[in-house]
């Protein structure tokens, strides 16, 4: 892994892991299950994948993936 990927990583998990984040993140990660909800998707991402993609959205990262759940 180079650094910049570090980085990126490093960015999600201290967005995750800071308690101030905490409330911010969970109602990104609830909004993004609800609209998926609304277009019939709401089985297609776990929890903790909705809770990376919003801390991810949050440090401003992209998340780079192999499922395509994350595509919907």
């Amino acid at each position: 892994m180079t650094a910049r990927p570090r980085e990126g990583l490093r960015g999600i998990l201290e967005t995750m892991c800071q308690p101030s984040s905490g409330g911010q993140l969970s109602r990104r990660a609830g909004r993004v299950a609800g609209l998926m909800a609304k277009h019939g998707h709401q089985r297609a991402a776990k929890p903790v994948d909705l809770n990376v993609a919003a801390a991810a959205e949050l440090s401003g990262l992209a998340v780079h993936h192999y499922d395509a759940h994350y595509e919907r």
